[in-house]
């Protein structure tokens, strides 16, 4: 038996429904086959899964097999609409067998925060939630435009650490980012992130973007 693993399911392919880009923690993003047809039909993007790398052709690794761990707390459509997003940009933007332990953890925290959005006002969530991207952005090498930078420091924290917060710490994290956030402006924001997405060769293949960044909620300024 080889090593294990733990990774989220970044997309599927209709063509092949037992093949998986997959965000791993130690291997960075990989192409995962999972050989037990009926467990890959039931497979979406955003689960969390632990398996045991076995094999490896190429830039593709077959499993007989997977353990699913976690499914994102998504009890809103913009909130599916953004976890959706984060998916796709680390579809995109992260290259294969890059092993960075820093985009794991941005995205498993990214997907805890959801448990904790009603700490806070639809507003201030729609806002962290732009910063959380952005924050991913900037680790893929974008630089932030001056009106964001502020913002950006003060969603850091989480993610880094955010799993490893008490509960305590994570609703502290919740009221501190309320006296920051709601001081970044918002248009801003939304060009700097457009203006990232759009340097992308494929930019025109994203699905989440029309979807995310017109958000009736997000217009209250």
């Amino acid at each position: 038996m080889g090593s294990r693993e733990y990774g989220v399911l970044l997309k599927t392919f209709t063509a092949s429904p037992h093949k998986f880009s997959v965000l791993t923690r130690s291997l960075g993003k990989i192409l995962l086959v999972v050989l037990d047809q009926r467990q890959a039909l039931r497979l979406r993007p955003g689960m969390m899964i632990m398996f045991w790398v076995e094999r490896a052709a190429e830039d593709m690794y077959t499993v007989e097999h997977v353990e699913l761990l976690y499914v994102p707390n998504q009890t809103e459509l913009a909130d599916v609409y953004w976890t959706a997003h984060l998916l796709e940009l680390c579809y995109f933007f992260i290259p294969l067998r890059q092993p960075d332990e820093g985009y794991w953890f941005f995205l498993i925290n990214g997907f805890l925060l959801l448990d904790y959005r009603w700490y806070v006002d639809e507003v201030l969530w729609e806002r962290l939630k732009r910063l959380y991207t952005g924050a991913v952005l900037a680790y893929l090498g974008f630089f932030p435009s001056e009106g964001v930078v502020a913002g950006l420091h003060a969603i850091q924290p989480a993610l880094e650490r955010f799993i490893d917060f008490t509960h305590e710490q994570k609703v502290e994290f919740f009221n501190t980012c309320a006296k920051v956030v709601h001081g970044v402006p918002a248009v801003q924001l939304d060009q700097w992130l457009l203006h990232c997405i759009q340097t992308h060769p494929r930019a025109h293949m994203f699905k989440t973007v029309a979807f995310v960044y017109h958000s009736p909620t997000h217009e209250v300024r």
